[in-house]
């Protein structure tokens, strides 16, 4: 036996596929291009934004959203939904949980999420943000 183990000799079954096969189960597989979803804010509002007694600014924004997925044959879970946090320099003004849901393939979805939160230094954040305003580098709406 010249050494080598029954196991050495033994036949070996090779399972090769042929070019026309791997060819074929290559092609059959379904191949759909994917684009990225686009997302936009259509509109941000100011629905309360006051100075507490304790100096803390609070603040409410409601927010429309537009979620457009432009792929022809994919859907999109939004299982865990997500978040949406509007901040001012350093400090986080508000939040807000963005639901779950499913977007159908070509399909654009409007959402409303509501944002609250208070922050500490409100006396020092209004005062910002009432210059700004009177600088017209934005507008409350």
């Amino acid at each position: 036996m010249n050494g080598d183990s029954y196991l050495d000799q033994a036949p070996v079954r090779d399972k090769r596929w042929s070019d026309f096969e791997l060819c074929h189960y290559r092609h059959s597989l379904p191949y759909f291009p994917t684009q990225n979803s686009k997302y936009s804010v259509d509109s941000l509002k100011i629905s309360d934004l006051r100075l507490n007694f304790d100096m803390s600014l609070y603040a409410e924004f409601d927010v429309k959203i537009t979620a457009n997925n432009p792929n022809k044959k994919i859907g999109i879970y939004y299982e865990k939904g997500g978040s949406l946090r509007v901040w001012y320099g350093d400090s986080e003004l508000c939040a807000g949980s963005i639901p779950k849901f499913y977007q159908g393939h070509r399909n654009v979805t409007k959402l409303d999420v509501s944002l609250s939160g208070q922050t500490q230094y409100g006396r020092s954040l209004m005062s910002a943000l009432q210059e700004q305003q009177q600088q017209e580098e934005f507008h409350w709406t």
